[in-house]
């Protein structure tokens, strides 16, 4: 810490006297941060440095701040070496080295940082730590979401193909003829399925000894074995949509109303058991919830991207706390709102590539500025024709000319 100044004679001394005294202070301190800055690079040089020609304007920096203030020649030179040093420390300034080394908590020397730059540095560290802390957070969630909007797709496209192969072979066994065919010996029951082949229950029609009986006997292990994976679908389908209705804002699983039965099984069961619901639940993950979130990533993915460039540059400031705040809000928002400016499930045309609506809305979380410079461009050329064209100016009428005589 610097020592109380003092006149010769005792005497205290006045407001004006304490202030420059004060400033030289804060000048050596910020010339000594420069200088530990400056030769701890490698890509710095101080013999080269302009306003620092010899030990003279460095002993300034060490000197006593009452006669610096008495001598003008002695401030001068200490300012040309303070500025110097600034010039070879650029883009970091002795504010922004001074705020970085004591968020990564360096080991301080001379007395710093000061109890001010220790709070602008919690500041940060809570706005930057509380960051990382809803990365993770988001981070999960999205992996989560994505692997089960997957699973939800496949197991819709595995109904449609089970439900194809089954018709396809359904098909088949109507174009055999009758005598490839036994008649059962117990009649149908009233309702039953698929009453073509044998059923468990002893109903069906039988596949006769011939050649065309074989053909149906093996389109009927082929029509059972479909069968049986369409269940097995069915069933993931339906463990996929109750287990969708657990996420919020989604699918609040409401009962239909009433006790209303279709085949004596509630509504509920058979929408559980259909695509229509899965289809809704991964619409909305993927045109809203999906494009919110990654939004949020793509410009958290920036912010900490500058972050770290700030650091390794020791030029970090209070106001990135704040600017990171802001710019993760800009690309939730633009991110979450992508969804209604490209609707459905077709991929997103940008510069020639195809994205999903959920990469495209990380883009944009991430490049906010090229965003918003395409909509102001947008909005200038709207607002350049809804403008009134100039109005032509009226011609000046000219006087015949007098008839010769």
């Amino acid at each position: 810490m610097d020592t109380a100044v003092v006149r010769q004679d005792g005497r205290p001394f006045n407001d004006d006297e304490e202030s420059a005294i004060a400033y030289v202070r804060e000048l050596q301190r910020d010339g000594r941060l420069l200088l530990r800055h400056v030769a701890r690079r490698s890509d710095r040089v101080l013999g080269t440095a302009p306003g620092i020609a010899g030990i003279t304007e460095l002993a300034m920096l060490t000197a006593d701040p009452l006669e610096i203030v008495r001598d003008r020649a002695k401030f001068a030179a200490l300012s040309a070496c303070v500025d110097a040093l600034s010039r070879q420390a650029a883009p970091a300034n002795a504010s922004t080295i001074r705020l970085t080394r004591a968020y990564l908590r360096s080991t301080p020397e001379g007395g710093e940082p000061s109890a001010e730059v220790k709070a602008r540095v919690m500041w940060l560290r809570f706005v930057i730590l509380g960051l990382i802390g809803l990365v993770v957070f988001f981070v999960v969630i999205a992996i989560s979401l994505l692997a089960h909007v997957d699973s939800g797709r496949r197991a819709v496209e595995q109904l449609q193909n089970t439900r194809s192969e089954i018709r396809s072979i359904e098909g088949e066994l109507a174009k055999l003829p009758q005598t490839a065919w036994i008649a059962p010996q117990v009649p149908p029951r009233e309702g039953a399925y698929r009453q073509m082949c044998p059923q468990e229950d002893g109903t069906g029609l039988v596949p006769a000894d011939n050649l065309e009986g074989a053909r149906a006997d093996a389109l009927c292990n082929e029509l059972g074995q479909a069968v049986l994976r369409n269940r097995l679908v069915v069933m993931r389908l339906t463990r996929w949509n109750r287990l969708s209705c657990g996420l919020p804002l989604l699918d609040p699983c409401v009962a239909p109303e009433g006790d209303e039965k279709m085949y004596g099984v509630p509504l509920q069961q058979h929408l559980d058991r259909t695509e229509m619901r899965t289809a809704a639940v991964i619409s909305t993950l993927t045109g809203f919830v999906l494009p919110l979130i990654m939004g949020f990533i793509g410009g958290a993915a920036y912010v900490l991207r500058r972050l770290d460039h700030k650091l390794s540059e020791n030029t970090l400031e209070v106001r990135d706390g704040w600017h990171a705040v802001l710019r993760v809000l800009l690309a939730t928002m633009l991110g979450g709102l992508l969804g209604v400016v490209w609707s459905g499930d077709a991929p997103v045309q940008l510069g020639g590539f195809a994205l999903t609506l959920a990469a495209a809305a990380f883009f944009v979380g991430f490049a906010l500025e090229a965003v918003f410079t395409v909509v102001e461009a947008m909005v200038e050329g709207v607002a350049g024709r809804l403008r009134d064209p100039p109005s032509a100016p009226v011609p000046l009428s000219v006087p015949p000319p007098a008839a010769q005589g």
